[in-house]
């Protein structure tokens, strides 16, 4: 049985193997054999008509008839190849041949090859003279066809699909107009007249008709066709008026012609508009957004910093493709989506030794590059900080970086980044030993450019050692041997010795054994140049290997660097200027002021040349002498030495920072050298002595011309008017399409000579070039050609009927062409006025759908005349544009800059009405609470609104802000906090909460309960409404005294006692009663549970006295004892410490004391007072130290005079209110806030505010 079995399935296969296979669509015989039907029913579709209108001649008849036969033969093989070619059906393959015959044969395709084939010309043969080609009309159906079949060459030769697009619309005007001309020679021919039923010709017969030397005898058939041609041309697009019908057969035939005419026009423009828009589509949805972003900027005033951050950071999305990845994702499926990113990526990975492809294989590499996200990176924003942990590695894609190595023990001064040892560009890697290791960071990296990073987590590539133990023991192994190695060169370089390498080796090795997935504490590794030269690190190396600089190894590189500095500007100033301006012009950076100035005069070179040639061609040939023609022959030696300079300049470029920020690998474009020497032969120059037309020799300058608008670009490419700008280039190339139109027309006057009259094709005699002309003589012939151009591209002036078969070659090429140039102007040029006005367009949109619903909804009066007010505002104000949507584009830092920015500007409007904050609404903001006041608009207002989802965001991306709101969100929840707030002893249970968690809290300490009101005031108002508080103790009952105000757990005796067990007859925390009453026993007990009464006893009138008493001698004794050793510092941020104060000022001499001044909530004035033992160290701290950054914010500093000035006190309050006028008008500097701060720095919460307008009378 089994031996049968396998000789019934060879059976089976070989029978298969014998079968007829179906023919691949796609293969490349099928799809010649597909381009060469094209051709045979393009010919097909021409010569029926041509035949039908001109009829044959003898000697021609056949040579055709064979032609024809053969044809049909193949068309007769295809049919029957249609049922063996596969097709596409929803992007499946189907290769069946039962299918694909079935298909085939009860399609409509199938019943137009059957009708197309039947061979209904050869009734000629059994018919008398004369032969009529309307037999063949059968052959025409194939045009029906025709849209399919080219369709079908789009998709094969997907590659030119723009070509072939474009070549679509010329055979399509061509071949209706050839239509259009044969059915209209048609009406006056008889040569298709089917049984002789038309035996005369119609010629002359009437006005509209071809005239009698149209007549069959009297002209060859390719004249007659070309007259034909030209009428049916002229008759679409409107051009060429003819003659008046006369019949209603000439009238409806008109009628049909010219509106199909127009919708021909539609079509063209339509099909124009779509290419440019697939062409560059991407950069014309970032266009349309432009306008938005230049209402934005002229709304709010920016200042210069942001406001050129917010226009880069658009360019930079524009001239980079890789943050284009959402056009993949919704085009493409994932795995194809993740094959392109990991074709981008992993040259990257391959450089991290245990990350390479070799040693991961293709699974994990697929699945690291799936789990790395991109980051856009701004201008001088700090990914990592000097001691910082960090738990990710960065991989650089595009951009530059800087790494600062710093020994001081505080780095958050502008200044104090350290020295600037590495610098890293795209293809690099750096912080993989944040990976392996809970060290911190060991350089502070700031970004140069804007930058596009992939990030890789420590969380992602411990997911990936789960699922793949086998390669990450291969990792830690690499990881061990990489720890060896330096270990052993920083022992041969230093001396030092390696035992904390072999102790992390040891970890390392324990990693492998246990197979956590948690890596331990690894102590990192220390690479040292054996030439101590950080600078000079390799692209790929990583930061994380860049050896400890100590104290005196720091400061002899910075002198070293300062040294260098300072040789090199003696250098500079010792080379002769000639030589330096020399060098500026050998090698230019890209984008400098040199760059745009040489790119504009190229520009102007190629117009001149654009514009020279053919004038002196045609139109001012011979006729130009003396000073114009010496004064255009040297402007052409001028443009030559351009041309030549262009050569060395596109090879010499110099790369800088902007190219790396706003260019692509592939973006500096060098053309070919070849084209370059070719564009410069003096071949005009050589033969102008013994030839007469030596200009046309110097059409090779025109090879230029391919340069023009890539050169247009580069010069507007920062630029903010896309559309004017875009509209001036389109105005500038319709005048030089027109003006070498004008000079094609002028120049058929050397061949055909001038016409005799106005009304005809060419110009008259005056027009005839003579010597020594004057300047109005050239203008006025020029102009005439001008008119010529004009009236035959827009169809407003008469184009008269040419004579010979120059004059219409050109006309035809030249009225098609002008289509094409008409319909991209008017595509084009609607498009760019649209995105001018693109707020108004959307705002009228946004109006009508609102007018639409209050039309179909009954609303009462009230409420349409406050629509209808909104929407008035909103366009007098805002002119339609939604500006929050425009902020919501930018990254976060960017973001939280202009948000601070425009809310400088829509605070202060609010100033009468808020003294205390700026702000309203954070009373219970993230307790649920219910708002207990209404909020009314006096006018038209400009409100930035934060939710709370997106401020616990940004307060948990900072660790002290996320543990302080832990904190605060832990008291508000105590059983007892409602009741102390009542009596007023609410920062009791914060002491409480924060002693219980003090054993995992990292950025708190226990603390007073008088220094917790202050610390944390403003976070509890966010958890707990003061109005509840307040409505509470208005009915709360009992005695305030019945209690002492701080009752201890009586089971710890550690922690306050909050609640009470009427039961037990015992008051206790809330941890020690869960576990009392876990019991079973005592479980009965937690129906008897309340709430301990507890208030806070207020301190005394007289104890009150003696503390303000003493306050104030001190202060008055420290003002008088030490002024003038006193400085005054403000505009600081609200998170810079004392200690800071001391580091920054210690540098200039020696810092008594220093003290930051706060307000009542305990939120810092931004103020602090700095004591000097010497007053010569206060006044150098002045001079130093005054307007420098400290943290991105400019500090002001001013001396304490009071000794010398006579007033004792210096008030800081008048410094405060000095400060609060200077921020009301600093972009950069804004303190209305929750908590008091810009909140624009990298390591502060970047809040996500939202922009709201809002009108008059509006309740919030």
């Amino acid at each position: 049985m089994g031996r049968q079995a396998t000789m019934h399935a060879k059976a089976t296969a070989d029978k298969k193997a014998l079968a007829p296979q179906a023919i691949n669509p796609d293969s490349n015989a099928s799809v010649l054999w597909e381009t060469f039907l094209f051709f045979g029913i393009a010919y097909q579709v021409i010569t029926v008509p041509f035949y039908m209108a001109f009829g044959f001649a003898q000697r021609h008849v056949a040579g055709a008839d064979v032609f024809s036969i053969m044809l049909e033969l193949c068309f007769l093989v295809d049919m029957v190849l249609k049922t063996r070619t596969g097709y596409m059906d929803y992007g499946n393959k189907v290769m069946d041949i039962a299918v694909i015959r079935r298909r085939y044969l009860r399609s409509t395709a199938f019943a137009i090859d059957l009708l197309a084939v039947l061979p209904t010309n050869l009734i000629n043969a059994f018919i008398a003279r004369p032969r009529s080609e309307a037999w063949n009309v059968n052959k025409l159906m194939r045009l029906f066809k025709l849209s399919s079949q080219i369709d079908h060459l789009e998709r094969q030769y997907f590659t030119i699909i723009t070509q072939i697009r474009v070549a679509k619309l010329v055979f399509y005007v061509y071949l209706l107009a050839h239509f259009v001309g044969c059915m209209w020679y048609n009406f006056a021919s008889n040569e298709s007249s089917i049984l002789n039923v038309t035996p005369t010709t119609q010629f002359g017969a009437d006005p509209w008709l071809p005239g009698t030397d149209m007549a069959t005898a009297n002209h060859t058939n390719v004249f007659k066709l070309t007259k034909a041609l030209y009428w049916g041309v002229g008759m679409l697009l409107g051009f060429q008026p003819g003659g008046y019908p006369s019949t209603i057969v000439e009238y409806t035939f008109t009628g049909v012609v010219q509106t199909v005419g127009v919708f021909l026009l539609a079509y063209v423009v339509g099909n124009l508009l779509d290419i440019v828009q697939v062409t560059d589509g991407n950069s014309r949805l970032f266009y349309s957004n432009l306008n938005y972003v230049r209402k934005l900027l002229h709304y709010f005033s920016f200042s210069d910093d942001v406001q050129a951050k917010i226009q880069y950071f658009y360019f930079y999305r524009l001239f980079h493709s890789i943050h284009e990845e959402h056009i993949l994702v919704q085009c493409l499926p994932p795995s194809l989506t993740a094959d392109i990113r990991m074709f981008l990526l992993t040259p990257m990975l391959n450089k991290v030794p245990f990350l390479q492809d070799n040693l991961a294989g293709a699974s994990v590499t697929r699945i690291l590059v799936s789990q790395m996200s991109q980051m856009l990176v701004t201008r001088d924003e700090i990914i990592c900080r000097q001691r910082d942990v960090g738990r990710e590695m960065y991989f650089v894609f595009t951009g530059c970086l800087d790494v600062f190595i710093s020994t001081s023990s505080s780095i958050r001064f502008e200044g104090n980044l350290g020295v600037k040892v590495h610098e890293i560009s795209e293809g690099s890697f750096f912080g993989e030993k944040a990976l392996f290791s809970n060290e911190p960071r060991n350089a502070t990296i700031k970004a140069r450019t804007f930058c596009t990073l992939y990030k890789l987590s420590l969380a992602h590539l411990h997911s990936i050692f789960s699922w793949h133990p086998e390669w990450k023991a291969k990792v830690l192994d690499i990881v061990k041997s990489l720890y060896e190695e330096h270990a052993a060169r920083l022992e041969v370089v230093t001396g030092i010795s390696a035992k904390s390498a072999k102790t992390a080796t040891a970890a390392v090795e324990s990693v492998g054994d246990r197979g956590s997935s948690k890596l331990p504490h690894m102590s990192p590794p220390l690479l040292t140049n054996d030439t101590h030269d950080t600078t000079s690190l390799s692209a790929d190396a990583s930061i994380d290997n860049i050896p400890p600089i100590t104290t005196p190894t720091f400061l002899t590189r910075r002198m070293l660097m300062t040294m260098k500095d300072l040789v090199e500007r003696l250098r500079l100033k010792a080379t002769p200027w000639w030589r330096r301006w020399g060098r500026q012009f050998l090698y230019i950076e890209i984008q400098s002021p040199l760059y745009c100035s040489y790119l504009t005069l190229l520009c102007v070179s190629i117009l001149h040349v654009a514009l020279s040639v053919p004038f002196m061609l045609t139109v001012a040939h011979s006729g130009i002498t003396g000073f114009g023609l010496a004064l255009i022959k040297t402007t052409n030696v001028l443009v030559d030495v351009v041309f030549a300079y262009d050569i060395w300049f596109k090879r010499h470029l110099v790369e800088t920072t902007t190219t790396r920020e706003f260019y692509e690998r592939n973006d500096v474009h060098q053309t070919s050298v070849v084209l370059d020497v070719l564009a410069i032969l003096p071949l005009d120059y050589i033969s102008e002595p013994f030839f007469d037309w030596s200009v046309v020799l110097r059409f090779n300058r025109l090879l230029k011309l391919r340069q023009l608008s890539r050169t247009i670009s580069e010069i507007h490419r920062f630029s903010m008017s896309y559309e004017l700008n875009r509209l001036k280039l389109l105005a500038l190339y319709y005048f030089i399409v027109s003006y070498w139109t004008a000079c094609a027309y002028f120049g058929v006057t050397f061949v055909d000579g001038f016409a005799s009259q106005w009304n005809m094709s060419l110009p008259t005699a005056e027009f005839e070039i003579r010597d020594r002309e004057t300047f109005e003589t050239v203008s006025h012939r020029i102009l005439r050609c001008l008119y010529f151009a004009g009236a035959l591209y827009t169809g407003a002036g008469i184009v008269y009927e040419p004579t010979t078969m120059l004059q219409y070659a050109l006309l035809l090429v030249m009225s098609v062409f002008g289509v094409f140039v008409m319909g991209y102007v008017i595509g084009e040029g609607s498009m760019l006025c649209i995105y001018l006005i693109q707020n108004e367009v959307d705002f009228k949109i946004n109006q009508m759908n609102v007018m639409e619903f209050l039309a179909r909804k009954r609303l009462n009066r009230a409420l349409h005349g406050r629509v209808h007010g909104y929407m008035s505002y909103w366009w007098t104000t805002h002119q339609g544009v939604a500006f929050q949507s425009i902020l919501e584009q930018l990254p976060p830092k960017i973001r939280s800059q202009a948000s601070l920015q425009i809310a400088r500007l829509s605070l202060s409007r609010f100033t009468m009405r808020y003294t205390e904050g700026q702000y309203f609404g954070e009373d219970g903001f993230l307790g649920g609470a219910v708002c207990h006041c209404s909020v009314v608009t006096a006018r038209a207002c400009d409100l930035l609104s934060l939710s709370a989802a997106d401020f616990v965001l940004a307060m948990e991306s900072h660790p002290r802000f996320a543990e302080a709101l832990q904190l605060s969100r832990d008291a508000t929840e105590h059983v007892a906090y409602q009741s102390m707030c009542i009596k007023d002893a609410g920062e009791e249970v914060v002491r409480q909460t924060i002693e219980e968690q003090a054993a995992t809290l990292e950025h708190f300490q226990p603390m007073t309960a008088d220094k917790c009101s202050l610390v944390f005031k403003q976070f509890l108002k966010l958890f707990m409404n003061t109005h509840a508080v307040k409505s509470a103790a208005k009915h709360a009952t009992g005695s305030k005294n019945a209690r002492r105000s701080l009752v201890s757990c009586q089971k710890c005796w550690k922690r306050l006692g909050t609640v009470q067990c009427n039961e037990c007859q015992l008051t206790y925390c809330s941890p020690c009663c869960t576990q009392v009453h876990a019991a079973k026993e005592l479980r009965g007990h937690l129906e008897h549970i309340t709430t301990a009464e507890i208030f806070n006893p207020r301190s005394s009138i007289l104890s009150a006295r003696s503390k303000e008493s003493g306050s104030t001698s001190t202060s008055r004794r420290v003002n008088n004892e030490e002024a003038g050793h006193k400085i005054f510092v403000t505009n600081l941020k609200f998170d810079v410490l004392e200690d800071d104060l001391k580091e920054l000022f210690g540098t200039v001499g020696k810092v008594s004391k220093a003290e930051i001044v706060y307000d009542k909530s305990g939120r810092s004035k931004g103020t602090a007072r700095v004591w000097f033992v010497r007053r010569n160290d206060a006044e150098q701290a002045v001079k130093r130290y005054d307007g420098r950054l400290l943290d991105d914010q400019a500090l002001k500093i001013v001396l304490d005079d009071a000794a010398t000035s006579g007033n004792g006190n210096a008030n800081p309050r008048n410094n405060n209110s000095s400060q609060r006028r200077h921020n009301s008008n600093d972009g950069n500097n804004v303190r209305q806030g929750v908590f008091g701060t810009a909140l624009d720095d990298n390591d502060e919460p970047r809040f996500n505010v939202t922009f709201e307008f809002v009108h008059a009378r509006s309740v919030l």
